[in-house]
């Protein structure tokens, strides 16, 4: 994936990022630094004012809070995932019987997590070459974030894939690269490795 001088209003500001194939890249940022704001371009969810992406399709992409019809019912939110490019039913099936959930519950009267489980679901159960996914742990108990770092993992393997996400632990594990915003502009993006060189932890004990 590539994008170049990509600019929208006050949010973004020339943002430059050449990521290689099949890396696992983490967005990083303060709460209003543009994250969420940068993976729906990435996903071509919104149109930047300036600046261009070039970015492989189709794209599997998991907006923040996984905002759904809330009068649909699980079940037929399943149903239609089937129907989705790229639905592996071997993949969604197993993400299914791992992140359950009540399937004649309408999608409003989920949890916030059980939202987040259901927008994992139709996006990891597809074969995409690009995932972009806005904080896929939000909410998440700690089985269900053990099963969707799982799955990620899984994707990441044979995609490309674009996460922004407050978890530093999950994302330090899962992402081979790291990007730094900072109030709408890209501050830093390198290989994960020459981040643990750079920034260490150091415990003093005290007497």
């Amino acid at each position: 994936m590539i994008a170049r001088d990509l600019r929208l209003g006050d949010v973004l500001r020339g943002i430059d990022l050449d990521l290689p194939a099949g890396s696992c890249v983490g967005i990083m940022g303060l709460n209003g630094a543009g994250k969420s704001t940068l993976l729906s371009v990435l996903a071509g969810v919104v149109v930047p004012d300036q600046g261009v992406v070039e970015a492989a399709s189709p794209v599997a992409y998991l907006p923040e809070a996984c905002p759904l019809d809330p009068w649909i019912p699980v079940r037929r939110w399943l149903s239609l995932a089937r129907r989705l490019p790229g639905w592996q039913e071997d993949v969604g099936g197993a993400l299914i019987h791992e992140l359950p959930l009540p399937p004649d519950r309408s999608a409003g009267q989920l949890s916030q997590g059980q939202r987040v489980r259901l927008g994992l679901i139709l996006t990891l159960g597809r074969r995409c070459p690009l995932f972009v996914l806005d904080d896929p742990f939000l909410g998440l108990d700690p089985v269900a974030q053990v099963v969707a770092e799982r799955w990620i993992a899984h994707r990441s393997a044979e995609a490309t894939v674009v996460m922004a996400s407050q978890h530093a632990g999950a994302t330090e594990r899962l992402c081979s690269h790291l990007a730094f915003l900072r109030e709408g502009e890209l501050m830093w993006c390198a290989p994960v490795d020459s981040w643990r060189e750079r920034f260490r932890r150091v415990r003093v004990r005290g007497s």
